[in-house]
């Protein structure tokens, strides 16, 4: 018998997550959309939370998916994390596998151990999937510096991936995100000029994604002095995003028609380059007769 028969799927991927490598510091920013319990919408969902290791050092994890499995996820990470050291990369990345793994199990225990291909037909079934994005620091002591990190999990497939570049996008507007990061961005912005770009491409996103809503939520852990410990870490307030957001619309909309118009003309000139019309002892289609109707 088919246990998985009478189970509705649900879909909960109502995310946008940004993480950005900036000079001296890693940002990352959310949306606040998301669906619980496959019914309700909620807009106030803090998808960025701080998990600190046992010495102080900090970490910043965001959230997109199934907000029961992720928030469940991080509980289990910040108890983990409170009695381990951050020594390298593969220390955080080994503690957020043993938090999915944790988590993972309670789910099993709660379908009565089931064996992993049912649990993996569960998850998809329930929409109990989830990803993760971590950003953190790790100090090298010879010679002396902060190496950032950006690393990207997944629930169901217990997947890692370490970015080979400054910026990753998850959620569902992942790729509209991804298209305006590399219009937008480059790799060692300011910190401040990496947080602007971040909110504008995330109310963009919002913009045009039904599925992605205000407010915008960001996060910063910065590499100044000492290990990135909890007073390097910094999270916008709500009202701080807003702010920027309105600002970064009124600049959007005062210079869009002066953009447009430089496009514009830039794309007149291209066109009068090429050789558009035939020569002069060629006849038109519509003076040779009637254009053959399309089959």
């Amino acid at each position: 018998m088919n246990r998985l028969r009478k189970f509705n799927k649900r879909e909960n991927r109502v995310t946008i997550i940004v993480g950005i490598i900036c000079k001296g510091g890693i940002l990352l920013a959310s949306d606040s959309q998301t669906t619980i319990g496959g019914q309700s919408k909620r807009c106030d969902t803090e998808k960025i939370r701080v998990v600190e290791f046992k010495s102080g050092e900090g970490i910043l994890v965001a959230q997109a998916g199934c907000f029961e499995t992720s928030s469940r996820t991080i509980d289990i990470l910040e108890k983990l994390a409170a009695s381990q050291q951050l020594t390298d990369e593969e220390s955080v990345i080994s503690l957020v596998r043993q938090a999915i793994l944790k988590s993972r199990n309670e789910v099993r225990e709660q379908h009565f151990n089931c064996p992993s291909e049912e649990m993996d037909a569960i998850i998809e079934k329930l929409g109990l999937d989830a990803d993760f994005m971590v950003g953190h620091y790790v100090l090298h002591q010879k010679p002396f510096w902060y190496q950032p990190f950006l690393h990207t999990f997944n629930f169901r497939q217990g997947t890692c991936r370490t970015s080979k570049t400054f910026y990753e996008s998850l959620g569902c507007g992942a790729s509209v995100a991804n298209l305006l990061i590399s219009e937008y961005c480059e790799s060692r912005m300011a910190p401040s000029l990496a947080l602007a770009n971040a909110v504008l491409i995330i109310d963009k996103v919002i913009k045009h994604d039904a599925f992605c809503g205000h407010p915008i939520r960001c996060a910063l852990i910065y590499a100044f002095t000492g290990m990135p410990t909890a007073p390097n870490i910094q999270v916008k307030s709500i009202q701080e995003i807003e702010d920027v957001v309105q600002k970064i619309r009124e600049i959007d909309a005062a210079t869009k028609a002066e953009r447009v118009g430089k496009l514009q003309s830039g794309l007149g000139h291209l066109v009068n380059t090429f050789e558009l019309y035939p020569p002069n002892d060629i006849k038109l289609s519509d003076e040779i007769g009637p254009v053959p109707p399309i089959v």
